[in-house]
């Protein structure tokens, strides 16, 4: 990876990983946090699948993300997922397992714990709130595996290194980032 990435910088020392990327800046008061926005809380699973499509072709073009196996979506709850009436990040990594022919699970991988938002919340205490959120279903499955993990914003890195921890810990070879936007 480039050490001018900024996205993978989040991660140096956290979590290894293949690659890391975001296709957005992220400001406030920007387009893109208005296009997120309309994305969670607008009703709009349709735009995560067309995001994920653009996200998708921008991914065939890189050499790191030519060997993935699997597309895994950072899961919600099923409480926030009912709530919401979708998952915006499988949404997204739908769009991109069409664009680059790949398959995707949301079974793999499931957020046991509800966890407060982490709008408001420092780096650490992001990670303290992730550490025993998620668990690996079917490790067998996954072993020897790349895994593109796929969210919608990446602000610290503390849900995607949560989960590609978990990942990791069962046996999964390599994982990789793509998120729509990164706070920067």
């Amino acid at each position: 990876m480039h050490k001018e990435n900024r996205v993978a910088r989040q991660f140096w020392g956290r979590i290894p990983c293949q690659a890391a990327m975001a296709m957005l800046f992220f400001r406030k008061e920007g387009n893109v946090q208005q296009i997120i926005h309309h994305l969670k809380y607008g009703n709009r699973p349709e735009l995560g699948v067309k995001l994920g499509q653009l996200l998708g072709e921008r991914l065939l073009l890189s050499p790191y993300y030519q060997h993935i196996d699997l597309l895994v979506p950072v899961p919600l709850h099923k409480k926030r997922e009912r709530q919401r009436g979708y998952n915006q990040s499988a949404g997204i990594a739908q769009g991109i397992a069409k664009v680059m022919q790949l398959p995707m699970s949301n079974s793999h991988l499931l957020r046991k714990v509800s966890t407060d938002s982490q709008t408001k919340k420092g780096r650490s205490l992001r990670f303290e709130n992730m550490s025993k959120a998620f668990e690996v279903r079917d490790e067998e499955a996954l072993q020897g595996k790349h895994i593109l993990l796929v969210d919608d914003v990446l602000t610290t890195g503390a849900t995607l290194e949560a989960c590609g921890l978990e990942l990791l810990k069962c046996g999964v070879d390599t994982v990789s980032f793509a998120t729509l936007a990164f706070v920067g």
